[in-house]
């Protein structure tokens, strides 16, 4: 664990994934402990788009798309579900979020778009 924190602290994050998969005991383990990594790594990449890209690639595209909502980069969140059909079933869950933050922004016609987009999907 040591040796991956420190990978991470220098952005080398494929290191920290080939040696958090080498100390781990099985897959399932394998698998949760480079889950645990990629959450610390993507907590300290302010870029949306970089720590998006991380998630997709070790943990899925749904992580990818439920980080970018939660930050609110809706470009990126449908980036992704639109390339990774594991996440594809996500965007009208997107463009109902981005209308949301539309409304709140007072644009209501970039609203109702988003919301008519959304129920076509």
């Amino acid at each position: 664990a040591m040796a991956a924190d420190m990978y991470i602290r220098h952005k080398m994050i494929e290191e920290a994934v080939r040696v958090t998969r080498a100390s781990a005991s099985g897959r399932l383990e394998a698998e949760g402990l480079v889950y645990e990594l990629i959450q610390k790594a993507v907590k300290s990449e302010h870029n949306t788009e970089k720590a998006a890209q991380m998630l997709e690639q070790y943990c899925g595209g749904e992580h990818a798309v439920r980080l970018a909502l939660e930050r609110g980069v809706f470009a990126v969140a449908l980036g992704v579900a639109t390339r990774n059909h594991s996440a594809m079933h996500m965007v009208p869950e997107i463009r109902f979020a981005h209308g949301d933050a539309m409304i709140r922004a007072g644009k209501f016609d970039e609203a109702s778009d988003l919301f008519v987009r959304a129920n076509r999907h």
